[in-house]
């Protein structure tokens, strides 16, 4: 059996990556420390499909499968 990831999920696998790095890692912290949600961080998220991407696309998800939202 091959497990290895598909390109479309490589891609979303960097994707999410640089979307962490940029938007995430630098104000974990803060928001830690604050016991802060950060809503603006989902929303960003959010607007890129990040959550619930595995929500089907006629209920306005991305409609991708469970391994792309894992």
């Amino acid at each position: 059996m091959d497990f290895s990831l598909s390109e479309e999920h490589r891609m979303l696998q960097e994707a999410v990556r640089e979307f962490a790095e940029k938007e995430i890692m630098p104000y974990g912290k803060e928001y830690d420390e604050k016991k802060e949600y950060p809503m603006k961080i989902y929303k960003k998220a959010a607007k890129l499909g990040y959550i619930g991407a595995s929500i089907p696309e006629e209920y306005n998800g991305a409609g991708m499968d469970c391994l792309a939202e894992a």
